[in-house]
């Protein structure tokens, strides 16, 4: 088989027809390793109507610090391919027919002169044994890409029969490498960057579920495969075989973690390696990862959402999918509402590997001829997360439709494979690696909201963002006093901005009313996101979520926004002040290593500490106004809570009773505390937006983008770890998806 390079990328100009106009690559059969636009093209190339939720990726140096305590295993090698294959399917004595040929193959291999040789004997051992029916082998290239990407050289794909070989239609990955190089390259390799040299041998124990043992680097070859086939296809969990020679093991990788079996020779058992192919390659699509509820469109369907939603996308040529939405099962003959809406890539998903995966796409709904929201998770089923679709439900049930979205269709999508199974296997004797506490089992939902909105940082002048700003508080304190319903994320990406310039509070999978914050199952991790959490959040984890935590993070909103965006005269020490006040963390304090914060927010309240002088914004009085007004109502909120904590209160047996003691007595005190209500932020809003003296082509700059960018350092996990679920990452930030 010859295969155009251009073709492979997705970008030869004369697509099917490139193999009469195009030359031809003289490697028939190696397969480049991403043909999708990168994560960073596809927000730079959207119409600024589309949906930005920004979520960095994790830096390659760190990639599987994510799975930390997330590997189970060794489970025995049979028990793996009988666990997550069909026995009956296809009929054992069809397979025994190839067991004896294969394992005449495996046991003739011989040595290998590179890790080129071991890849490239691998791929024809699996082509001439018929292991794989259906399917392809590839040689990757290495391609490195924004998306944190880069396969070696001795890695392979299969793909199905007609697939176009592209990242999103690969099947399963295999890693081939040597334990040791042979001697004429170990001088070589002595000279050579540790990292290149590993892409070809492993001299590490190939332990993965012991976190003390093992390679890390392998660790973080094993997730890079892993994000790259869940994130950029539509998929519920996905399959890799690692191979370090003579050595093989079988992972299976979904969003709570990975299942790792034992490791076997597959030179002296390659009938185990037959066996898991085989069975790979007989089972459904479903089986093998593909999510059911997710179609390519027809023709006709992709020509249909290319037209609607091109003031979205720019490039059309990407693949138009449709997504099955439908309402939870109400009971009775009441019959179940479906949409099936039409979506290109989405235009925000998450990069982890673990956690909530969420992904965002801007739709066309063909039922309705509207365009929509669809937003697509993994979430907890912790007895402290309230359903996202269950609190929308209330929330417009309840008359409230401005500011917020309204949930048109979705819930928990129904399926084997729609929720995870690693944190259950965990419980098994033979597991020695990831052990779970609590609830670790994580749902696939998807839902459809009527609002499309972009990124409250894409203003053109200040007070458009505020204006924007006043309609997502409004909104919070009309859900607040209708249905005593707290938000617990308020933040930059979560408050967007429709065409017509109005703000709406979005993302409300944290929230939960008063009733089951004070008398529900307890929360042990803290809720929000790091850099707009309130500091008595941050500088106490066991404090329960209150109303004025929610008011104080749209204090460090518009705090952030006119650090970043704004010139003022701060702005030769933003990254200082990014540092010291938004990241600010201590990981040394407590005995049960939980990360403290807030000791920077406080300061900055009470004294502007980095800096020494009050805040003016370059030609915006009204701003300037609003900020100084803000950060004294936040601070005399503080100054009463240490009141209340200095008084007799007596610290009970532990530490949440104690807090609980503070509320009642905060919320006894009410009358006096600044930020019982919303009253006073309301008013100093109305105030600002009212007054005269507002600059009318103050558009957002980037002037902080790079203290954002480089402030990272000892706070980096803020932001990385918002996705995880792990006990590690609830110490380090409270946000959870």
């Amino acid at each position: 088989m010859v295969v155009c390079q251009f073709f492979l990328r997705g970008n030869c100009r004369f697509g099917e027809r490139c193999r009469k106009e195009h030359p031809m690559s003289s490697n028939p059969t190696s397969v480049l390793s991403s043909t999708k636009p990168t994560e960073g093209r596809e927000s730079r190339d959207e119409d600024e109507d589309a949906v930005p939720l920004p979520s960095p990726p994790i830096s390659q140096a760190k990639i599987s610090e994510e799975m930390e305590g997330k590997w189970v295993g060794p489970m025995p090698a049979q028990q793996f391919i009988d666990s997550f294959f069909d026995s009956n399917n296809p009929p054992r004595e069809k397979l025994d027919g190839y067991v004896r040929n294969w394992k005449t193959h495996s046991k003739s291999v011989g040595t290998f002169s590179d890790a080129t040789e071991m890849c490239n004997r691998v791929q024809g051992l699996i082509t001439t044994s018929e292991a794989a029916p259906g399917m392809k082998v590839y040689r990757v290239l290495p391609q490195y890409n924004a998306i944190d990407y880069s396969p070696s050289e001795t890695t392979l794909a299969l793909y199905a029969d007609g697939d176009p070989l592209h990242l999103e239609s690969m099947q399963l990955c295999i890693t081939t490498k040597l334990s040791t190089p042979p001697k004429q390259k170990q001088k070589q390799n002595e000279h050579s960057n540790g990292d290149d040299s590993h892409k070809e041998y492993c001299e590490i124990s190939a332990d993965l579920e012991d976190g003390t043992e093992g390679c890390a680097l392998c660790k973080d070859e094993l997730v890079s495969h892993a994000k790259a086939l869940l994130n950029y296809q539509h998929r519920t969990h996905v399959f890799i075989v690692h191979m370090v020679d003579p050595y093989a093991r079988l992972i299976r990788f979904d969003r709570d973690g990975a299942i790792v079996s034992a490791r076997f020779d597959y030179r002296e058992h390659g009938e185990i390696l037959l066996e898991f192919l085989w069975k790979f390659s007989n089972a459904t699509s479903e089986a093998r990862g593909r999510d059911p509820t997710v179609r390519r469109a027809t023709v006709e369907e992709a020509a249909l959402a290319r037209e609607k939603l091109a003031k979205w996308f720019k490039y059309h040529k990407r693949p138009v999918y449709k997504l099955l939405i439908r309402d939870k099962e109400l009971g009775g003959s009441t019959e179940r509402k479906k949409m099936e809406v039409l979506v290109f890539s989405p235009v925000f998903r998450q990069l982890s590997l673990v956690g909530g995966a969420t992904k965002g796409y801007v739709g066309y709904d063909p039922g309705t001829d509207k365009i929509v929201f669809v937003k697509d998770a993994w979430r907890s089923v912790d007895p402290s997360m309230i359903k996202e679709t269950n609190t929308l439900r209330a929330i417009n049930s309840a008359g409230i439709t401005k500011g917020v979205p309204v949930l048109l269709c979705g819930d928990d999508l129904e399926g084997r494979w729609q929720s995870t199974i690693t944190a259950e296997y965990s419980q098994k004797e033979w597991n020695i690696g990831g052990h779970f506490k609590g609830i670790g089992r994580r749902i696939q939902t998807r839902f459809v909201t009527d609002k499309v909105g972009r990124s409250i940082e894409k203003f053109k002048a200040s007070k458009d963002f505020l204006k924007a700003l006043f309609d997502a508080f409004r909104a919070h304190k009309v859900v607040y006093d209708k249905c005593q319903i707290l938000h617990c994320d308020i933040s930059v990406g979560n408050i967007l901005v429709t065409a017509d310039g109005k703000g709406f509070l979005n993302n409300w999978e944290q929230a939960r009313s008063i009733e089951n914050i004070v008398s529900g199952p307890h929360r042990d991790f803290r809720s929000g996101t790091w850099r707009f959490m309130s500091a008595s959040l941050l500088l106490r984890p066991k404090k329960i979520h209150t109303l004025q935590d929610d008011i104080e993070s749209f204090f460090w909103v518009p705090a952030f926004m006119i650090l970043c965006f704004l010139k003022h005269n701060w702005t030769s020490q933003k990254k200082l002040i990014m540092e010291s006040v938004y990241d600010e963390c201590q990981s040394n304090v407590r005995t049960d290593g939980i990360v403290l914060g807030g000791t920077g927010k406080f300061n900055h309240l009470a004294y502007f500490l980095p800096v020494n002088d009050p805040l003016v914004v370059q030609g915006n009085k009204p701003l300037t106004v609003f900020f100084e007004r803000c950060r004294r109502l936040v601070l005399a909120q503080h100054l009463a809570e240490s009141g209340v904590r200095a008084s007799e209160l007596k610290f009970k047996t532990t530490e949440r009773d104690f807090e609980r003691d503070v509320y009642r007595a905060l919320r006894d005190k009410a009358p006096s505390n600044p930020l019982t209500s919303h009253a006073a932020f309301e008013a100093a809003f109305v105030e600002a937006l009212a007054a005269d003296g507002w600059p009318v082509n103050d558009s957002a700059q980037g002037y902080a983008e790079e203290a954002v960018q480089t402030s990272a350092g000892k706070k980096r996990k803020a932001d990385e770890m918002q996705d995880y679920s792990d006990e590690k990452s609830k110490k380090y930030q409270g946000r959870r998806t």
